[in-house]
Parts: C-alpha cells; structure tokens; sequence
C-alpha cells in the first residue's frame, strides 16, 4: 500500500506541538514529505501513481508547482515522457518584464496536470492554475502526494476540480499509526483534534507535546 510505504520513511512525523504558518497550532510537526527524495523505490511509486493519473486525464503537460511539486513533475517527465513545466507561485516579480506564469515546456493549448506535494487551503493552486491559464493551458487536473483537504472549509472539499494523490492526511495518520511511528492513542488524540479542534489551553496538548513517536516497524 503506497500510502503505508509514504508513512514509514523515516522522520516523515515529528513529535512536539507546533505552528504552523505562525497561525493553526498542529499537534505535531508538519509532514516531512522531502524525506521521501531519499527513499528511491517510494519516490519512483509514487512517481508511476501520478504518471497514471495524468493519464488518465490525457495530460500533455505536467507542470510543477514551485517548488515541492516541481521534483515529482520532473520525475515523470523523466520516467513516463510527459513534457514538463513549472509555475511560479502568485505574485513572483522574478527578473525580466512581464515574467511568465510557467517555464520549461510550452503549455499554451495543451491539456495540464499540475503537481504538489500536498493540497491544503487551494490558496497555492489557485495561483498556480492562474499562471497556467495566462499562458494558454487548460488544466486538466491537480495531483498531491497527500491531500489535506479534509482540514480546509466543506466548500473546498466538493470542489469540482479532479484530484489525484496517494492517501488522504487521515489515511496516512492510520498508516503511521499501523507500523508503529506512533501509539494508537496518539492517534485517537489526533483525530479528536481534526474534528473537534482544540483552544490552545485544552489540556490534550499536553499529552500530545509528551508523546513519544518512533520508527516504522517494517521497512516499505
């Protein structure tokens, strides 16, 4: 299951309460999704996963998002031949006039995946597409190594975009939880937060800040 093999490279989750973009207190840290690049035969599923489905959406382009969607677009442009692009994020200056919106392949008229590591908000891929779509691309499809969107409004949810992406965030708390990186009851503590939400003075985060997590029980 690819989602347990994401979830068994090593130092993907960090114990200790933390912030995130200085606002949204999370019970651990951040995803690590960068450790992956060392796992060679989880990158390269991975990789394989997302090359189907933009197939399946009879992609021509792949274009990463800068920058964690750029490795992944570049390595199935490598592996599966697509041709390849990255966007700026929204409101890059960059150093000539009138920057682009993408570079590498031309995506005016052709048919777009665009690719991330993980989809939370969609404030990032909305700029993205934009950037895309001033150059003449027709997105196609989005594809996330983990989507996060059951953290983000119900609006965004039912978006009507097509998704692709290898487990959901909560799918790969249980496959943590499955080898071992962490306890069961960190991970019923977890979900408690996801659905109800904590105020910073619930007594939860403390259990949670102490909380001891380890390494997978199996290599993937």
């Amino acid at each position: 299951m690819l989602v347990e093999a994401i979830a068994s490279v090593e130092n993907m989750f960090q114990p200790g309460i933390t912030e995130f973009d200085g606002e949204v207190l999370l019970p651990f840290k951040p995803i690590f999704l960068e450790n992956i690049y060392a796992e060679k035969e989880v990158w390269l599923e991975i990789s394989k996963h997302a090359s189907k489905f933009a197939k399946s959406v009879a992609a021509e382009v792949v274009v990463g998002a800068e920058s964690a969607g750029v490795p992944l677009a570049a390595s199935m442009a490598i592996n599966d031949g697509f041709k390849f692009a990255y966007a700026r994020k929204a409101g890059y200056k960059g150093h000539v006039k009138d920057e682009p919106g993408t570079r590498g392949a031309d995506v005016d008229g052709c048919k777009v995946v665009v690719i991330e590591d993980a989809i939370w908000t969609g404030q990032s891929i909305r700029g993205f597409e934009e950037n895309v779509r001033r150059q003449g691309g027709e997105v196609v499809g989005y594809y996330s190594i983990i989507d996060m969107r059951e953290l983000s409004p119900s609006h965004w949810r039912e978006d009507e975009r097509v998704f692709g992406y290898c487990g959901t965030y909560s799918e790969l708390l249980d496959a943590a939880a499955n080898v071992g990186v962490f306890s069961e009851r960190v991970r019923q503590l977890i979900r408690e937060f996801i659905e109800g939400g904590w105020t910073p003075e619930h007594p939860n985060w403390a259990e949670l800040d102490s909380a001891a997590f380890g390494v997978a029980k199996r290599t993937v």
